[in-house]
């Protein structure tokens, strides 16, 4: 996607939701979507990630974290899915492989995210 065609489609109060939020990396996702404009909800179930990470964010406007396992549903409506959920180092995942698919498929093949994304379109 080249820079004119991201900037068409962000901003403005656009609903992006970022599972894995809590994150080092996440976190630093959110407060860019914040500085561009977009309205952001951090899902994680802290299970890797850290709040320490969004205490930076918490006062700024547009912003939300909620506790929560991707792995079920969220019934949050979103424009954007940044998936960063997954535990990243080999000990968490290998612990137990069938939930690391599970939450790595959230945005790709999760009904439940679809039906609460419907103009995702692969992004």
């Amino acid at each position: 996607m080249d820079t004119t065609e991201w900037t068409a489609h962000t901003g403005n109060g656009k609903r992006a939701v970022v599972p894995g939020g809590a994150g080092f990396l996440g976190s630093h996702l959110c407060a860019k979507l914040l500085d561009h404009g977009f309205s952001v909800t951090a899902i994680d179930n802290l299970s890797t990630g850290n709040t320490r990470n969004l205490a930076a964010l918490h006062d700024r406007g547009n912003f939300i974290f909620r506790k929560h396992d991707v792995v079920q549903p969220t019934g949050i409506q979103a424009d954007w899915i940044f998936n960063l959920a997954c535990c990243a180092s080999p000990q968490h995942y290998q612990r137990d492989p069938e939930r690391t698919v599970r939450t790595r498929s959230f945005c790709y093949g999760a009904g439940h995210q679809r039906a609460s994304a419907p103009d995702i379109r692969g992004r």
